[in-house]
């Protein structure tokens, strides 16, 4: 029994260390949909939320949005293209036109 106490204080130590824990609140239900997601990529439900977030930081930074007193909002984005002799091509998404 002293075993297994040691074990996990030396695992929530090691973890306090290394690691830092987020909770995160959904609406109820959303956690089904998102595992059973992560399960069809073969993935566990932490490695998805972490992938998730961290190509959503990286799309963000790519991204750009103009908008104009008429209404109008435009949505530029980096494109990835070697071939291209532009370093900063943009692809435009029209955003909302009101």
């Amino acid at each position: 029994m002293a075993t297994k106490e040691a074990r996990a204080r030396a695992t929530a130590k090691y973890e306090a260390k290394v690691y830092d824990k987020v909770l995160i609140r959904m609406k109820a239900g959303q956690k089904e949909t998102i595992q059973a997601h992560a399960d069809a990529k073969e993935e566990s439900l932490n490695g998805f939320i972490n992938r998730a977030i961290e190509e959503t930081i990286k799309r963000d930074k790519d991204e750009t949005i103009i908008s104009h007193k008429s209404g109008v909002s435009l949505q530029l984005r980096k494109i990835n293209n070697p071939e291209s002799e532009l370093s900063n091509e943009f692809n435009p998404t029209l955003l909302s036109w009101k």
